[in-house]
């Protein structure tokens, strides 16, 4: 398999770092279970506010996205 840039006008840097990023976790093996349950520790306990609510909602969906895409990674 050889890489042929058949757009020339255009930049790579997005798919450059998804690739470096993908890598680092790859390496790093981070065990984000451990991870939370340590912020969860030390953070104070937030104020449930809708604003509170909301970020808390994102935040798990984003784990969820993190934690497939890391499952689906074939470095």
């Amino acid at each position: 398999m050889v890489w042929e840039n058949v757009a020339k006008d255009k930049r790579n840097e997005p798919l450059d770092l998804r690739v470096y990023g993908l890598a680092a976790l790859r390496l790093l093996k981070p065990d984000f279970e451990a991870l939370e349950k340590r912020l969860r520790e030390t953070d104070p306990p937030v104020k449930h506010t809708a604003a509170a609510n909301k970020y808390q909602a994102a935040s798990k969906a984003a784990s969820q996205a993190l934690k497939t895409l890391v499952r689906g990674c074939r470095i």
